[in-house]
């Protein structure tokens, strides 16, 4: 009966022990490989010059963009990624009928687009330029930016290697 009892409570290997052991090994492998591929990254980064455009934003909003050297932020992880270099607010162009019903191009009265040049930090690589070595910014791509003073969506319009 005593040998019975010290089979039964004795330690034993099974399926599931094995599996949660090589899940662990997959984690710490992913985690050590991330950990290089950022690594590799972060020694490959410059600078960009990223020509956007802000549609459909208030006067305040577009003043705030038109400061020079202001530090620019994503908005999904807080990273300081640039620099605005040139931006300059113009009334909105509009489509609206005219007195004989055709559609003719007007200014907006009340709201601006703004376009500008910014200085940002990435990697080039085949597929285009990664901001920050992670998020890809090609022409007609939007990206979600703030500065201080005010934050909004950007439309990359071109990609200039410095």
């Amino acid at each position: 009966m005593d040998q019975k009892q010290k089979r039964i409570s004795g330690p034993r290997f099974n399926i599931f022990d094995f599996l949660i052991i090589l899940g662990i090994a997959v984690c710490l492998t992913a985690i050590i490989a991330r950990f290089i591929f950022i690594n590799n990254v972060k020694e490959n980064i410059v600078f960009a010059d990223v020509y956007f455009e802000i549609e459909d934003v208030s006067d305040v909003t577009a003043n705030a963009f038109c400061i020079p050297n202001e530090s620019i932020y994503l908005q999904s992880n807080d990273v300081r990624i640039g620099l605005l270099s040139i931006a300059k607010a113009e009334p909105m162009k509009v489509r609206t009928e005219n007195e004989s019903g055709a559609l003719v191009e007007a200014l907006h009265p009340v709201r601006k687009t703004v376009t500008g040049k910014a200085q940002i930090k990435g990697v080039w690589q085949e597929d285009g330029f990664l901001v920050d070595g992670t998020y890809l910014a090609s022409v007609g791509q939007t990206l979600d930016i703030y500065t201080r003073y005010a934050s909004c969506t950007i439309t990359v319009t071109a990609i200039q290697e410095k």
